[in-house]
């Protein structure tokens, strides 16, 4: 049986620095499980928290490297039905999905993306928080050469003619999954929903003035939340979908902060939908 392979680039951009060997390698290692997981997730439907050998999508080094230290890899399926759900998806709009698992796992507004990896990612909505979860553990080790020598490490896709860039790691997106601290205090603010995903009650919000986005949940889980403040959740971003500023409905909710040590809020943790 033939394979298919999706050909990607972990740079690290140290400049004429030299780069430690040990944190390189926990990064590029963290790297081949994020791109087997995500892989794994959008082609087949299934988080594995696990890689093994006789899985059949793996990643595999090449012999060149690019940029100021970095390794070209593989990841290369052998599952034929999978080879045709990446054919009939295309490689860039696989790029795009990655690159959306990688940011939302780290509570960051992803790049925007074509319809067609919105699509993708809308079928997916059910093992997105599974998905996320299990990135984080990988994300913390590919953050590591960033962590430990503030170089930041560029994932790409290397598409013919060009790069197609998935993620860019470095020091203040490490803080995102190592050091959160959720407020003690509850505070009320106004916000419009732009996403919302009803199998887990993740999503994102924008609050009245900001023009990004923060990440949002429920504190105690989807299975706390009535269905009445759901809806309101689910109303409020079809209420405001394709409509002006200036016409747009908000509502109130009351939140607790999950911030980094420099204070930056990166998630809202809703207490109950006014």
């Amino acid at each position: 049986m033939g394979s298919m392979k999706v050909s990607l680039d972990l740079v690290i951009d140290s400049g004429d620095e030299d780069v430690d060997m040990e944190y390189a390698l926990q990064t590029l290692l963290a790297a081949s499980g994020v791109t087997s997981v995500i892989t794994e997730a959008v082609l087949r439907g299934k988080v594995k928290e696990k890689i093994y050998p006789k899985n059949e999508v793996r990643t595999k080094l090449k012999h060149s490297f690019t940029g100021s230290y970095g390794m070209c890899f593989d990841v290369i399926i052998l599952d034929k039905k999978i080879q045709n759900r990446l054919t009939n998806m295309t490689r860039s709009i696989f790029s795009e999905v990655m690159s959306y698992y990688i940011y939302e796992s780290l509570f960051i507004e992803a790049p925007k993306i074509s319809n067609a990896a919105e699509g993708v990612i809308k079928s997916l909505e059910d093992i997105e928080d599974e998905l996320t979860k299990t990135l984080r553990n990988r994300l913390k080790n590919m953050h590591k050469i960033s962590e430990m020598c503030s170089y930041p490490v560029h994932l790409n896709y290397r598409r013919p003619g060009e790069k197609q860039n998935i993620a860019t790691l470095n020091e203040h997106t490490a803080l995102n999954i190592s050091e959160l601290v959720e407020s003690d205090t509850i505070d009320e603010i106004e916000v419009i929903i732009t996403r919302f995903n009803t199998f887990t009650g993740n999503g994102r919000l924008l609050i009245n003035g900001d023009v990004k986005t923060i990440s949002f949940g429920f504190l105690n889980g989807l299975k706390y939340v009535t269905e009445s403040q759901k809806k309101i959740v689910s109303q409020n971003l079809h209420d405001n979908n394709d409509v002006p500023e200036e016409n747009r409905k908000h509502i109130t909710l009351r939140v607790k902060n999950l911030a980094i040590s420099n204070g930056d809020i990166v998630k809202y943790l809703i207490t109950e939908v006014i």
